[in-house]
């Protein structure tokens, strides 16, 4: 039990109040798996156990109940790992945030109780040995709404738009990943290579929780996924077996002499979190990895593929929960995994928990499984009414490119469409016929099609085309140099003008 110096029930006892207790019981007390290694120092399940106690009688001592909302700004740290364990423990509603200072506004929207980070005016900090300080009683914020035990997590989310938004998840939410995914991730004397970050669901459910309750060692990389030369050490020191992370960390590994090695001796790990594209499906093609795919509503897995199946777009095949593809194309699901709802302003808009939900996502349903297609938030209408999906005219040409080709497909008036293109060395364009076949049917409004360097592509943390960024660069408010772009090839723009 995670017992302090105050009086707990016994886990048998507990089990039908908080589902978490006896596993967490089971599988910490007194053992020495699971093992987390950090770069700093390696601790065992026993000792993680004992700091999970600390951490539950400094969060009980402050005058926290079950269901006050803590926010965890911490980094991946032993630290992190421990008060998560107390907080699930415990039935506190723990909000997740990246580490760094938290903004007033932030805590305010979320309803905070106690902010407990390594910034100076937080409730409560950890000290040298990732155990909460004792210099001072934990300072806790006044609340405008009641306590929410039954919301175990409060993770952010956000669309294309940038727009963030707080998904409210319950206990049954979290468990019912956990329970459909762990038995196909192979995760039996796992040493589990770690580099997403914690706060996110992807890496606190898909990873961290499913490797912690398997007994697994768990590997800490300090840069996360930034570095694939500290990868490749540590997979090397360590015989590493799993590694989850987003394609853009394979990517920069097949890029290393022994990147293709690694990745091919693993015994497992999920890639997702991005698209799949056509280079990496092929490179993947074969080995024990599978796709994942999810959103944070969906706490957040949907589907989950075989080992080693990958195309172009992949998504798995549905898991632990239901799917449908609308007549228009939108991805849609339901399930034990449908969050509770969106939190905001100190209250819960709650979903229906019997209802559909759509992901935003357009997919195609394939023999293979589901293939992503595009981001509904990235599609637009012309001024004609025409819908163009740009996403998916990107991929088209991609599947033409080279290695490492960019495209961006936008409109610059409302009315026509215009392509940015660019190459490692510079010596690519697309041709004529590439581009009738990409653009289909949208082809006559093909208005411009300009290079541009592809160090001047902004592209997100995962590795996707930043819409967003290379907007606000072609208005002048970025760093696209504009006035370093090519006119349109010569013989490209005679035989445009000719179609």
């Amino acid at each position: 039990m995670l017992t302090g110096c105050g009086a707990m029930v016994s886990a048998a006892e507990s089990r039908s109040e908080n589902p978490w207790r006896e596993i967490i019981y089971q599988r910490f007390r007194g053992l020495p798996a699971p093992l987390l290694c950090f770069p700093d120092g390696i601790i065992p399940a026993a000792s993680i156990w004992t700091g999970s106690r600390v951490w539950l009688d400094a969060l009980r001592a402050s005058g926290l109940l079950p269901g006050d909302r803590v926010a965890c700004a911490l980094p991946p740290c032993p630290a992190f790992v421990q008060l998560l364990l107390a907080a699930l423990w415990e039935g506190y509603t723990l909000a997740l945030l990246p580490e760094g200072h938290v903004s007033e506004e932030t805590l305010s929207s979320l309803d905070i109780r106690l902010l407990i980070a390594d910034q100076p005016d937080a409730g409560l900090r950890r000290d040298h040995d990732n155990l909460p300080e004792h210099s001072a009683r934990p300072a806790l914020r006044p609340v405008k709404s009641s306590p929410t035990p039954h919301i175990q997590l409060l993770a952010r989310g956000s669309g294309t738009s940038g727009v963030s938004k707080w998904v409210a998840l319950s206990a049954a939410n979290l468990l019912s990943v956990v329970r459909s995914h762990s038995p196909l991730l192979a995760l039996e004397e796992a040493r589990v290579l770690s580099v997403l970050p914690w706060h996110h669901l992807f890496g606190l459910v898909i990873e961290l929780l499913p490797a912690l309750f398997a007994g697994a060692e768990i590997i800490r990389a300090e840069r996360g996924g930034r570095d694939p030369r500290e990868l490749l050490t540590l997979g090397l020191e360590h015989q590493v077996t799993h590694l989850n992370a987003v394609p853009l960390t394979f990517l920069r590994l097949l890029e290393q002499p022994e990147g293709e090695a690694l990745i091919r001796s693993l015994r497992g790990g999920v890639v997702g979190g991005a698209p799949i594209s056509q280079y990496l499906a092929t490179a993947l093609h074969g080995t024990r990895l599978r796709v994942g795919y999810g959103q944070t509503e969906a706490a957040p897995g949907i589907a989950l593929g075989e080992p080693g199946a990958f195309f172009e777009g992949c998504l798995g095949s549905a898991l632990g929960c239901e799917t449908r593809v609308t007549k228009e194309g939108m991805l849609e699901f339901r399930g034990p995994n449908l969050c509770l709802g969106l939190w905001g302003h100190a209250q819960l808009v709650a979903q229906d928990p019997e209802g559909w939900r759509c992901t935003g996502d357009l997919v195609e349903a394939t023999t293979l499984g589901l293939r992503f297609v595009a981001r509904a938030d990235d599609c637009f209408k012309l001024a004609n009414g025409r819908m163009v999906t740009p996403a998916a005219i990107e991929s088209a040409l991609r599947a033409k490119a080279p290695e490492h080709a960019r495209f961006w497909v936008f409109t610059a008036d409302n009315e026509t469409l215009s392509l940015l293109y660019g190459s490692k060395g510079g010596t690519y364009a697309p041709s004529p016929t590439d581009l009738r076949a990409a653009f289909g049917g949208l082809f006559h409004l093909l208005h411009e099609v300009r290079a541009l360097p592809s160090s001047e592509f902004h592209h997100t943390a995962k590795g996707e085309l930043d819409r967003r960024a290379m907007r606000l660069a072609l208005h002048g408010r970025g760093t696209l140099p504009l006035e370093g772009l090519s006119a349109p090839v010569p013989s490209l723009e005679k035989q445009l003008s000719r179609s």
